[in-house]
């Protein structure tokens, strides 16, 4: 029998950063971006330290790289994405991509400072023998201008961007949940199933850490990302028939929040879709 053809639902855009669509909920990054990354501190607005287990990353962007970076989160926090993605984070991009360039191998990144040495969940130690280890700027960059690709439609070169932020930092749970979203605008729901299932493991391993405790990615505290990635789940399984699965993912967002809106909405929608079968 052949299946009908899928229409696409439209999945609301949910990672932290504003955009122009009345759907979404906004968060301010921009404030955070300017006090930390013009304030001279090594983190992005991604990354806010508030307390002693965040500290202050061993190699910091220069100032003209900051400066841009903070101009290209302004520009497309106020929907000039094409702006910021050519007037500010392209150009802080190739001053990455420079300043790396010499390097005798591979870099990694990461969120998570501890007792004076850089680690990412799922990587080692900076050390003798690693590999040049960078505080969260470089990627984030990297997230912030395939944000704006998305936005004006050119999810390939969204995705390969995402997936070198993963190469930077491969347990990040925000580029993942951008990925997983674009997938599912894409409708490849399985693919972008496992993309979230596996944000929800990096998160809940990063909560159990304690790492990023009192810390903000992109203007969110990290249960915010662990309930983002519960809802990508969930939207993937409502749309593929899966919702028994979806109602069940759904209620433990309610478990963790119940006042969330999204979840309450889904589940509102699950249960007149099982009303029709």
């Amino acid at each position: 029998m052949r299946r009908p053809v899928h229409v696409l639902r439209a999945q609301p855009r949910d990672n932290g950063i504003p955009e122009r669509s009345p759907t979404r909920r906004p968060a301010s990054v921009t404030a955070v971006l300017l006090a930390i990354l013009l304030g001279g501190c090594a983190t992005t607005g991604a990354t806010q330290a508030t307390g002693d287990t965040v500290t202050t990353p061993a190699a910091a962007p220069d100032p003209e790289t900051a400066r841009l970076i903070a101009h290209g989160t302004q520009l497309a926090q106020t929907g000039h994405c094409d702006r910021a993605m050519s007037e500010a984070l392209a150009p802080a991009l190739a001053l990455f991509e420079r300043a790396h360039r010499a390097d005798p191998s591979p870099p990694r990144a990461s969120r998570v400072v501890n007792s004076g040495s850089v680690s990412s969940l799922g990587t080692d130690a900076a050390g003798a023998s690693s590999p040049p280890t960078l505080g969260p700027e470089w990627s984030d960059t990297m997230y912030l201008q395939a944000f704006c690709l998305v936005d004006a439609g050119r999810s390939t070169e969204a995705v390969a961007l995402l997936e070198r932020a993963l190469t930077l930092i491969p347990d990040d749970v925000v580029y993942a949940c951008e990925l997983g979203h674009v997938r599912q605008e894409e409708g490849r729901f399985e693919e972008a199933m496992t993309i979230f299932r596996g944000a929800l493991e990096n998160a809940r391993t990063l909560e159990r850490s304690g790492a990023l405790s009192r810390a903000l990615l992109f203007g969110q505290p990290l249960g915010w990302w662990t309930r983002r990635a519960l809802r990508g789940v969930g939207f993937s399984l409502i749309e593929l028939g899966r919702l028994p699965e979806a109602d069940a993912v759904y209620r433990q967002v309610l478990v963790i929040d119940p006042t969330d809106e999204r979840a309450i909405q889904e589940l509102q929608l699950i249960a007149t879709r099982r009303g029709a079968i």
